[in-house]
């Protein structure tokens, strides 16, 4: 198993064999059709040249592999409020929301990889399968009240699936 990041702390990782540091622009230090499975938690969002990471991954999946990906659903409400925020207050918010939350731990996010329909235009259905869906999972940002988080979970009863915070991916490559 080997872990991927751009973060040097993924080499203190005690949950994988190898941690490979990697620049943001350039390619995966793997040879083509490397790997059965692909799993990512949270990174999609961060990924500027979506188109280029697509075709990295792409390039490293075995025919038969999987990537499967949890990340932050663009259309929710908590990516809409991050990309009208601006970066200085949204740093401070998610600081307050999130006291344990190192600041370095806060990375940019484009949301360039964050839909349904985008991921299907970067994965085509003529090499891929999609298993995808959208979710509201427990409330992350309630600054420890009570009574947001309470607001927070009526209001994922009645978020339409469009709309839901996180997606996840389950992409086949058939070709």
């Amino acid at each position: 198993m080997i872990g991927v990041d751009i973060d040097s702390v993924v080499s203190s990782n005690h949950s994988i064999e190898e941690g490979v540091v990697i620049d943001s622009t350039s390619r995966l230090p793997f040879p083509n059709e490397t790997f059965d499975l692909v799993v990512s938690d949270s990174t999609f969002e961060h990924v500027l040249d979506a188109a280029r990471i697509a075709g990295e991954l792409d390039r490293v999946i075995k025919v038969g592999g999987w990537i499967c990906a949890r990340t932050p659903n663009r259309n929710g409400y908590v990516a809409l409020m991050n990309r009208i925020v601006p970066p200085r207050i949204a740093r401070r918010l998610i600081s307050f929301a999130q006291p344990d939350r190192k600041v370095e731990d806060i990375f940019p996010a484009y949301y360039r990889m964050n839909t349904l329909r985008r991921m299907r235009m970067l994965f085509p259905a003529d090499h891929y399968d999609h298993m995808s869906f959208a979710f509201d999972s427990e409330p992350r940002y309630h600054f420890n009240r009570r009574a947001i988080f309470v607001l927070l979970l009526g209001l994922h009863r009645v978020t339409p699936s469009a709309l839901r915070n996180t997606l996840m991916f389950f992409i086949h490559k058939h070709k």
